[in-house]
């Protein structure tokens, strides 16, 4: 049975003018499995970027016309989660300072005498930025999870406070005289909706029954039997 690389499938884009330096670079990589692009400058490399953004940019620094430092930054501004490589000689550690500052993921100097120490800062570069994607996408999950809940919660609350008014429009008025009695009661709820109830019931003619309920639980459950108690009464009167 075939087992495809480790590298198989990522796609990498190899920005050098100097020709034996890009193809030397770009066999090593293509045989160790990945799909390499070549550009012998920077104005090609910003077009085959245009044309299919590799998973990783390796650039060289010091190109004619368009030189490495301008290519990170459009890279940078147009494609913020593409890692970019520099490879630098060894008399400009300045435009290294300044690459790293602008996002570069990783440096190699000329000449890279190894090519398994770049193909290992490529591992690096690549797993690295995988994680960043992999956290920027949990994070959005995240804030969207937050977004549906606040959007929830105050679609429970608009229905809570709707249930509570329906709620206290069921219990008597206060205060309330029935016969040489008056009658004052103030219920205050821990949360919206409870089963908190009070009612006055005449019987015949020489009774008032007052009756106090405090449903266990809280909320629309709970609500809901308050709802019977108050029909209960009357249901009794009828029978």
């Amino acid at each position: 049975m075939e087992v495809n690389p480790p590298a198989s499938g990522i796609s990498l884009l190899v920005i050098d003018d100097d020709d034996a330096v890009r193809h030397s670079i770009a066999s090593y990589l293509q045989d160790s499995g990945y799909q390499v692009q070549e550009a012998s400058s920077g104005e090609l490399g910003l077009e085959l970027m245009a044309q299919n953004a590799p998973d990783l940019v390796l650039c060289d620094l010091r190109m004619p016309k368009l030189d490495g430092i301008h290519v990170l930054k459009v890279i940078a501004e147009n494609y913020p989660y593409t890692p970019v490589m520099v490879i630098s000689g060894v008399g400009v550690m300045s435009d290294v300072v300044e690459a790293l500052r602008l996002g570069a993921s990783d440096y190699l100097i000329k000449p890279i005498l190894d090519l398994e120490v770049l193909e290992h800062a490529i591992s690096r570069s690549l797993e690295r930025y995988s994680l960043r994607r992999l956290n920027r996408e949990y994070r959005q999950q995240l804030e969207q999870a937050n977004s549906d809940l606040k959007a929830n919660l105050a679609v429970l609350q608009q229905d809570q406070q709707a249930g509570l008014q329906v709620q206290m429009k069921m219990l008597p008025t206060t205060p309330k005289h029935v016969r040489q009695y008056r009658f004052r009661h103030k219920i205050i709820p821990s949360i919206f909706l409870s089963g908190d109830f009070v009612e006055y019931v005449t019987v015949g003619e020489d009774y008032v029954i007052l009756f106090m309920a405090d449903v266990s639980g809280h909320g629309a459950s709970s609500a809901f039997v308050t709802v019977l108690l108050k029909n209960l009464p009357a249901s009794m009167r009828s029978e």
